[in-house]
């Protein structure tokens, strides 16, 4: 492969995109004058590196910092949410509502009070939050609980109410076994065991990895303060 560069313009005008004939690539910054970076990456390494002699001999050059917000899944997101695995449904990560605010109650209406609670959580500003779908209940359950990272999401072993509705009857995950079920919304008041609500929410913007940093899913752009680059 060979050495290739590209000097930008618009927006992002005097950034300078140059490949390796590695294909490492570079991205020099420093004509953005105080800006922030974020590098999304796949799993390469980020290396900060200080403007030449050359560059810094005009006045206000950058002192960049490079910030790589990694996750895996069972931490804590810095608003007390829980990172889960990637929504089987939309591709998008998970994050799960901390414990301090679901909606633990056993009582025949909890599912209803979960739907309210995700409409609440919504006009807060959690992007698309909402009771999971049983799809989304069932990877809560494979990669957190029954993957032993449930120590910061405290999901109980009782049963989990999904979102999914099919006519009057409403699906519910037992997060002892992953055995799902499903009961009438009208028979509600007759049900013996105990169900709870726990909402999630969308986190599209994190890059979440494994244990072994293999990078599970990241957003497909590079951000940067003053808008947004696809590379």
């Amino acid at each position: 492969m060979a050495n290739e560069q590209k000097t930008l313009s618009g927006a992002f005008k005097g950034i300078t995109l140059s490949r390796s004939e590695t294909g490492a690539l570079t991205v020099d910054v420093s004509p953005l004058n105080g800006v922030d970076v974020t590098v999304i990456t796949t799993g390469g390494s980020i290396v900060k590196q200080t403007p030449a002699e050359e560059q810094t001999s005009t006045p206000g050059v950058i002192n960049a910092s490079v910030d790589k917000r990694a996750y895996d899944i069972g931490d804590v997101l810095p608003d007390g949410w829980v990172v889960g695995p990637c929504s089987p449904i939309t591709g998008i990560v998970m994050a799960i509502e901390p414990v301090s605010g679901a909606r633990l109650d056993l009582d025949p209406d909890v599912w209803f009070a979960g739907e309210y609670h995700a409409r609440y959580l919504c006009e807060k500003g959690n992007l698309n939050a909402r009771q999971p779908e049983h799809k989304e209940l069932s990877a809560i359950y494979e990669d957190v609980v029954r993957a032993q990272r449930n120590s910061n999401a405290q999901l109980d072993t009782s049963a989990y109410w999904s979102g999914t509705r099919i006519g009057l009857y409403v699906a519910f995950i037992y997060f002892s076994t992953g055995r799902f079920g499903a009961v009438s919304v009208c028979d509600l008041d007759g049900r013996g065991d105990p169900v709870r609500a726990r909402c999630v929410r969308d986190e599209p913007d994190i890059t979440l990895v494994d244990a072994k940093g293999t990078v599970l899913y990241s957003p497909p752009k590079l951000m940067l303060a003053e808008g947004v680059l696809d590379i």
